[in-house]
């Protein structure tokens, strides 16, 4: 029930606001390339762990490019993330820099101190000469600004991108006629913004209690990044789940095929800093 109003509500505004002015083209962050290569080199570092794994053992950058891992659960991608509205499931943040920092202190997560990550970096000597010329000085801030340089600098467009911006030759009438049903069938409705989600808060009640949630996440890149919901591993029956669940719109399995086919085009370009 809650779903269903919450759908109700989403349309009105998205029809008061029109479809235009409600997903729109995204662009490279021109980012300071010092700032954000350092961000890379921790990013990828073991040795800034006690258990001797880095941000990359969640959020996959290397050959088949992701941003999410399935193990050793399923992660959110960090592709173009830095243009979400809320970074994390409950809506509490909307800072990315503050997301970045939590998920290092996060047992459950990156799970370090300060004073651990800060000792391991002055182990370096190229760390130290590198904070050394970018700020001054080494500490913990420092180096979340580096990496969040770094994740802003995943920002990339995809053929989708260029078709908002009128380059119309550039999708076929498959994925011309896949985008119409996405936002005929009221697809829009959840998945909209510069990153096709990511920006709704809705409440959900259990056991009594009424929780706020982060709900439709962005489909940058959702071909890639599977599992969805409640571990479906395909887009298919993800849809198919939707149509039964949440959409609640008539959708035969030809619109179904059609809304995959335009998802397909949201996959974006290996950003430059991930091809050095």
């Amino acid at each position: 029930m809650i779903l269903k109003i919450f759908r109700v509500l989403s349309i009105f505004v998205l029809c008061t606001a029109g479809f235009s002015e409600v997903i729109s083209p995204i662009e490279p962050y021109d980012y300071n390339e010092n700032k954000a290569n350092l961000g890379k080199s921790l990013f990828f570092d073991t040795r800034l762990n006690k258990n001797n794994f880095s941000c990359q053992r969640c959020h996959n950058l290397s050959q088949e490019v992701t941003g999410t891992t399935k193990n050793p659960f399923s992660s959110p991608s960090i592709l173009n993330s830095s243009m979400n509205y809320y970074f994390d499931k409950e809506g509490k943040r909307q800072s990315l820099k503050e997301q970045i920092k939590d998920m290092f202190l996060d047992v459950k997560a990156y799970n370090t101190k300060p004073s651990y990550f800060i000792a391991q970096i002055k182990k370096n000597p190229i760390y130290i000469e590198q904070f050394k010329e970018i700020y001054g000085n080494i500490n913990f801030e420092n180096a979340i600004d580096a990496i969040e340089e770094f994740i802003k600098a995943l920002r990339m467009p995809s053929r989708f991108d260029y078709y908002l911006q009128g380059h119309d030759d550039i999708f076929n009438e498959d994925e011309k006629e896949g985008y119409k049903l996405f936002i005929h069938k009221g697809c829009i409705t959840c998945h909209n913004g510069a990153n096709l989600g990511g920006g709704m808060l809705t409440y959900i009640k259990n056991a009594g209690s009424k929780n706020k949630m982060r709900t439709s996440p962005s489909l940058r890149n959702v071909a890639k990044t599977a599992p969805y919901i409640g571990n479906i591993t395909n887009l298919k029956d993800t849809l198919r789940f939707l149509k039964l669940s949440v959409i609640n719109v008539p959708l035969n399995e030809a619109e179904m095929d059609k809304i995959i086919i335009f998802l397909k085009t949201l996959d974006s370009e290996i950003p430059p800093i991930l091809q050095h």
